[in-house]
Protein backbone atom coordinates (compact mmCIF):
# COMPACT_ATOMS: atom_id res chain seq x y z
CA UNK A 1 0.00 0.00 0.00
CA UNK A 2 1.43 3.38 -1.25
CA UNK A 3 1.45 6.32 0.82
CA UNK A 4 -1.87 7.81 -1.06
CA UNK A 5 -3.53 4.60 -0.19
CA UNK A 6 -2.70 4.21 3.05
CA UNK A 7 -3.96 8.32 3.82
CA UNK A 8 -6.87 7.77 1.93
CA UNK A 9 -7.61 4.30 4.54
CA UNK A 10 -6.85 6.13 7.46
CA UNK A 11 -9.40 8.74 6.61
CA UNK A 12 -12.07 6.28 5.69
CA UNK A 13 -11.40 4.08 9.08
CA UNK A 14 -11.28 7.36 11.37
CA UNK A 15 -14.66 8.87 10.16
CA UNK A 16 -15.98 5.38 10.75
CA UNK A 17 -14.80 4.27 13.57
CA UNK A 18 -16.23 7.88 14.71
CA UNK A 19 -19.48 7.69 13.18
CA UNK A 20 -19.87 4.32 14.87
CA UNK A 21 -19.66 6.29 18.00
CA UNK A 22 -21.78 9.32 17.15
CA UNK A 23 -18.80 11.78 17.95
CA UNK A 24 -18.07 14.94 16.27
CA UNK A 25 -14.00 15.84 14.89
CA UNK A 26 -14.41 18.03 18.35
CA UNK A 27 -15.73 15.23 20.64
CA UNK A 28 -12.82 13.19 18.95
CA UNK A 29 -10.36 15.92 19.66
CA UNK A 30 -10.97 16.86 22.98
CA UNK A 31 -11.42 12.92 24.20
CA UNK A 32 -8.01 12.39 22.67
CA UNK A 33 -6.51 16.06 24.14
CA UNK A 34 -5.71 17.18 20.98
CA UNK A 35 -5.42 20.04 19.23
CA UNK A 36 -9.15 20.27 17.21
CA UNK A 37 -7.04 20.48 14.02
CA UNK A 38 -4.35 18.36 14.06
CA UNK A 39 -7.06 15.68 14.65
CA UNK A 40 -8.72 16.88 11.55
CA UNK A 41 -5.94 17.00 9.88
CA UNK A 42 -5.74 13.62 10.74
CA UNK A 43 -9.06 12.31 9.97
CA UNK A 44 -9.08 14.43 6.49
CA UNK A 45 -5.63 12.21 5.64
CA UNK A 46 -3.67 15.33 5.10
CA UNK A 47 -1.16 14.11 8.19
CA UNK A 48 -0.24 10.26 8.55
CA UNK A 49 -0.72 8.45 12.14
CA UNK A 50 2.43 7.93 14.29
CA UNK A 51 2.85 5.19 16.61
CA UNK A 52 1.37 7.64 19.51
CA UNK A 53 -1.49 8.28 17.50
CA UNK A 54 -2.43 5.18 16.40
CA UNK A 55 -2.32 3.64 20.27
CA UNK A 56 -4.03 6.79 21.55
CA UNK A 57 -6.83 6.40 19.21
CA UNK A 58 -6.73 2.84 19.34
CA UNK A 59 -7.68 2.67 23.09
CA UNK A 60 -9.84 5.56 22.63
CA UNK A 61 -12.25 3.32 20.44
CA UNK A 62 -11.24 -0.02 22.35
CA UNK A 63 -9.12 -1.53 19.86
CA UNK A 64 -5.88 -2.70 19.57
CA UNK A 65 -2.95 -1.27 18.00
CA UNK A 66 -2.84 -4.21 16.28
CA UNK A 67 -6.44 -4.26 15.23
CA UNK A 68 -6.11 -0.64 14.01
CA UNK A 69 -3.22 -1.06 11.79
CA UNK A 70 -4.94 -3.93 10.13
CA UNK A 71 -8.22 -1.90 9.78
CA UNK A 72 -5.79 0.50 7.78
CA UNK A 73 -4.31 -1.63 5.85
CA UNK A 74 -7.60 -3.36 4.69
CA UNK A 75 -7.60 -5.94 6.99
CA UNK A 76 -10.69 -5.48 8.26
CA UNK A 77 -12.13 -9.15 7.97
CA UNK A 78 -9.06 -10.76 10.01
CA UNK A 79 -9.51 -7.86 12.58
CA UNK A 80 -13.10 -7.84 13.60
CA UNK A 81 -13.09 -11.73 13.23
CA UNK A 82 -10.72 -11.48 16.06
CA UNK A 83 -12.39 -9.50 17.70
CA UNK A 84 -15.99 -11.46 17.36
CA UNK A 85 -14.44 -14.50 18.77
CA UNK A 86 -12.79 -12.98 21.71
CA UNK A 87 -15.95 -11.20 22.37
CA UNK A 88 -17.49 -14.20 22.06
CA UNK A 89 -14.91 -16.08 24.53
CA UNK A 90 -15.69 -13.43 27.08
CA UNK A 91 -19.43 -13.64 26.84
CA UNK A 92 -19.24 -17.58 27.16
CA UNK A 93 -16.96 -16.34 30.49
CA UNK A 94 -19.75 -14.27 31.83
CA UNK A 95 -22.03 -17.06 31.76
CA UNK A 96 -20.20 -19.64 33.16
CA UNK A 97 -19.59 -16.92 36.11
CA UNK A 98 -23.65 -16.44 36.43
CA UNK A 99 -24.14 -20.16 36.20
CA UNK A 100 -21.54 -20.77 38.88
CA UNK A 101 -22.89 -17.93 41.08
CA UNK A 102 -26.52 -19.03 41.24
CA UNK A 103 -24.90 -23.32 42.05
CA UNK A 104 -23.33 -21.36 45.08
CA UNK A 105 -25.38 -19.82 45.94
CA UNK A 106 -27.61 -22.83 46.42
CA UNK A 107 -25.79 -23.99 48.80
CA UNK A 108 -25.90 -20.94 51.40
Amino acid sequence: MNRAELLKSQKKVLVTLRHQKGWSQSEVAQKLKYNGSIYSRLENGKIALNLFYVFAISELYGLTGADLLNLLNGKEAESLRRRDAFVKMIERLLEENERLRDELGKFK
